[in-house]
């Protein structure tokens, strides 16, 4: 399989691993049996009252997914060892607040455990870029999702549409995910 123009942390790590040279734009891999890449382009707020999930609305590649309803839940059909890697933007929408994001991972409507991540977000800096990455066993049925939440109202993941120059769109949050083993 060629995979053309992919995420850059999806190819500095697979260089990493498999030490592939980064010299050209295109590069050849062995077709994984699964794999999923998404993202939103949308600013999505939590529900200060209730569990909240982020939505993806753009999927770039799946195999051996099922994307669940609104693309809040996936579902893995194959069993194995998975490397998750997740960038989140997140932001405040109102330059007077100021306050926290956590995001997370939930695998079976629970969360996972050390997947959860902190961002402190205010007047400062107002735009944020969060990461986080991991590895995590899926059996055939398995669902995972994202939770987050905030401290405060204004405070959640931002996209940046319409951008100058023909300059390609900043998603909210992308996330890939590839079965390793």
């Amino acid at each position: 399989m060629v995979l053309k123009k992919i995420n850059f942390f999806v190819i500095s790590f697979l260089s990493y691993l498999f030490f592939i040279p980064l010299e050209s734009e295109e590069i050849s891999l062995p077709d994984p049996e699964a794999y999923l890449e998404v993202a939103s382009n949308k600013t999505q707020v939590p529900n200060p009252n209730q569990k909240s999930f982020i939505i993806t609305d753009n999927t770039s590649f799946i195999k051996n997914f099922k994307a669940g309803d609104k693309g809040i839940t996936f579902t893995a059909i194959i069993d194995g060892i998975y490397l998750i890697g997740s960038g989140v933007q997140v932001g405040i929408l109102n330059p007077k607040v100021s306050g926290y994001i956590d995001v997370w991972f939930e695998l079976n409507g629970a969360p996972i455990p050390a997947t959860n991540s902190r961002q402190y977000i205010s007047q400062s800096a107002e735009v944020a870029l969060m990461t986080n990455a991991f590895l995590i066993e899926l059996k055939n049925g398995d669902v995972f999702s994202i939770g987050f939440s905030a401290s405060g109202p204004e405070i959640g993941i931002v996209a940046f549409t319409n951008l100058p120059n023909n300059e390609p769109d900043i998603v909210s949050i992308g996330i890939s995910l590839f079965k390793i083993y």
